[in-house]
């Protein structure tokens, strides 16, 4: 695939699907690590996603119906499971914010495993959907993932980060999938080098 300056071939959002495509795999993941790993890398690609979902082109769409949905329930379900069973206890918080269902500014019950779920469902779909290589379906694609971003999981994005922010510097133990990790304890730094743009153009930049 040819990089542009614009369009759907435009490095911003080729960026766009790198930095997701990592969100997704470190979900798929999850069952793989330690809680506090977990959150250490939710802490950095979370900002990230946020970002580059952020500076993505502003396209207007091709078709009147929506593309078509490749995450099924079952797939929502275990990932959302699978980060709850990890976090135990932790995956709960109070959402000072409901913005999508209540207007009456009353704290409402969040869970970090659902709202990572959440936004891994719209832009996995976004991934696949933009793999198709066909220009129309990229463009509602990128179109439909920002749509979606601005009215619903980008604010539960910064729900999520602040949550596990809370988690992170609390002090609190995790206990989940039959592990006890204390928050207090060093916690090393992932290896990084295959992630995002070092790895952008060789996974979408070639045709």
């Amino acid at each position: 695939m040819e990089e542009t300056n614009s369009g759907a071939g435009s490095s911003n959002v080729l960026e766009f699907i790198a930095v997701a495509d990592q969100y997704c795999k470190h979900l798929t993941r999850a069952r793989g690590y330690k809680p506090s790993e977990f959150l250490f890398v939710m802490q950095r690609v979370l900002p990230l996603l946020y970002l580059k979902t952020v500076n993505l082109p502003r396209f207007e769409p091709f078709f009147e119906e929506g593309n078509e949905r490749f995450v099924r329930e079952d797939e929502y379900n275990a990932i959302e499971q699978s980060v709850s069973a990890m976090l135990g206890s932790s995956d709960s918080f109070e959402e000072p914010y409901d913005y999508t269902m209540h207007a009456d500014g009353e704290p409402v019950a969040g869970s970090i495993s659902e709202y990572l779920a959440d936004i891994y469902q719209d832009v996995k779909d976004c991934i696949l959907q933009y793999r198709t290589g066909t220009e129309e379906v990229m463009n509602d694609a990128i179109w439909e993932c920002s749509l979606n971003f601005e009215t619903i999981w980008g604010a539960r994005l910064l729900s999520v980060m602040r949550a596990i922010h809370r988690v992170l510097y609390s002090g609190q133990e995790i206990v989940g999938n039959d592990m006890k990790v204390d928050e207090g304890s060093q916690v090393s730094d992932p290896d990084r080098s295959s992630w995002f743009i070092s790895r952008r153009q060789q996974e979408y930049g070639e045709e």
